[in-house]
């Protein structure tokens, strides 16, 4: 349920629900309509789609500029005290910020496509507004916003990534400052593959806003999102990126993870089937068949990645205490 921002309050309690609102913050989470809420105390009769697509375009040029500045001012702060901050903390911390955002943004840049069918097109977040005048004027917006930032964010760090490879250039610390934490875990070869990633959250946020919110658009989205976690899928298979590591867990885990998705929607898609009236009348135990089949797979699928998930964090502990010092204890012996 969205409520609406009726301006700050008194005492620290409003004083810091004003700058989660801000920040985005929100028990450990970050939330979805933070934007809005900002523009609300901004702008407060501002229409809510607009309000979130101006924030979703303004969101990287703003947090950069804040960034920025505080790094100068903690860098001016050090060489008063005879130390100095070096730039390339500015690059890792603006890199950082550039990947975090990237859903965020791309959520934001396609919010006037949330729009559902009533007795007319309405918008998902504000049932008062009509999708339709201006309307398409902001989808145009989005849809720029979503072509510089979610588009654009994934294509820099590959482009980036690639160029200082040909010009032999990543080992330099300040190309290592901004590109290091994406090639984590990654094979040499593969290093530019967290791009791949990126694109891989931008589609399903596409695939999310642009089927709209009816009966029809559940089913289409699902279908959309089975197809993109297909091709991922065998993306992952095709090239293994992650390191061997640990005989291949990283890749394991996240082709698991993939499975897990994959399973997950061939089981919607076959409750929806069991689920016809007509059906259930010809072939009564079709339905229960079903449901047996769908929920010890998707379960057995989840089950699986879970525990490839918990090996890896235990992994060093059993096979110190309980694999390879009793072997040195009993080849001692």
């Amino acid at each position: 349920m969205v409520t609406e921002y009726r301006g700050p309050g008194n005492g620290f309690r409003s004083f810091l629900s004003t700058m989660q609102s801000v920040t985005g913050v929100k028990a450990m989470n970050f939330s979805n309509l933070s934007g809005w809420c900002f523009a609300r105390m901004v702008a407060p009769n501002l229409a809510i789609y607009k309000a979130v697509t101006l924030v979703g375009l303004l969101w990287v040029p703003l947090w950069l500029l804040v960034i920025t500045i505080i790094f100068f001012l903690i860098r001016f702060c050090c060489q008063l005290c005879g130390r100095l901050l070096q730039r390339r903390y500015l690059k890792v911390y603006m890199a950082m910020t550039l990947y975090l955002s990237l859903t965020r943004i791309t959520s934001m840049c396609l919010t006037p496509f949330q729009c559902f069918n009533a007795d007319r097109p309405r918008h998902l977040l504000d049932t008062r507004i009509v999708c339709d005048g201006d309307h398409s004027t902001w989808q145009w917006i989005g849809v720029a916003g979503f072509i510089i930032y979610s588009c654009g964010i994934p294509l820099g760090f590959l482009g980036l990534m690639t160029w200082s490879k040909r010009r032999d250039q990543l080992a330099i610390p300040d190309v290592q400052a901004m590109v290091a934490f994406l090639q984590s875990g990654l094979e040499p070869r593969l290093h530019q593959f967290e791009c791949i990633f990126m694109f891989r959250k931008v589609l399903f946020l596409l695939v999310m806003y642009l089927a709209g919110e009816s009966a029809a658009s559940t089913v289409v989205k699902c279908y959309c999102i089975m197809a993109v976690v297909g091709l991922f899928w065998l993306i992952h298979v095709t090239f293994s990126p992650y390191a061997n590591r640990a005989y291949f867990l990283l890749d394991k885990i996240e082709g698991a993870s993939l499975m897990a998705v994959f399973a997950t929607l061939i089981g919607q898609i076959g409750l929806w089937s069991s689920a016809d009236p007509i059906t259930l009348k010809n072939h009564p135990i079709y339905g229960q068949a079903v449901k047996l089949c769908v929920y010890v797979g998707v379960i057995g699928c989840h089950v699986l990645f879970l525990l490839l998930v918990i090996w890896g964090f235990l992994r060093r502990l059993v096979l110190k205490y309980f694999i390879w010092g009793p072997a040195q204890r009993f080849l001692g012996q």
